[in-house]
């Protein structure tokens, strides 16, 4: 990162996009001063952020496993291997990176109630042209954004 403001708009699109797999929705992130816990440590394992003190552009992203039961199930119990470890097979079966859909943003315009301008900065991006031009699978899914375009203007009355 070039700048600390980089790396805390990084830190700050972690928290909000990365999840730990099979955890409860319930479950809640733990911040303290500028570390961030997704569980608890009475769990086996746990994803944690922070910037380190002397180089505030450096953001941290570390997998910590507890007691040997979760060592074990994570392949991690012989030191001997330890150093052939695939780390990003391990990460990919750990952590998740979110997208939100467009259903999801719909949903989020709906709860918001009081928005009054919907600004589509990129209307083809919105529209999602893979696929053959004439094909079934593209018309479908131009109407199907263009139709979900529709019902949040109408939810939300911002007719122009």
């Amino acid at each position: 990162m070039d700048t600390e403001g980089e790396a805390e708009l990084l830190g700050g699109w972690i928290d909000h996009h990365v999840v730990l797999k099979w955890r409860s929705s319930k479950t809640r992130k733990t911040e303290y001063r500028t570390t961030t816990y997704w569980c608890d440590a009475r769990k086996g394992r746990n994803l944690v952020r922070y910037q380190k003190r002397q180089r505030r552009r450096v953001v941290r992203l570390e997998m910590r496993f507890y007691r040997a039961a979760s060592v074990r199930r994570a392949g991690l119990s012989d030191l001997s291997e330890l150093p052939h470890i695939n780390l990003q097979h391990l990460f990919d079966h750990h952590v998740k990176a979110m997208r939100f859909t467009d259903r999801f943003k719909i949903k989020m315009m709906r709860d918001f109630g009081d928005v009054s301008l919907i600004v589509l900065d990129s209307l083809t991006g919105a529209l999602n042209l893979t696929g053959a031009p004439g094909s079934k699978n593209r018309q479908r899914n131009l109407f199907t954004t263009l139709d979900s375009i529709r019902r949040v203007v109408n939810d939300i009355d911002a007719h122009m």
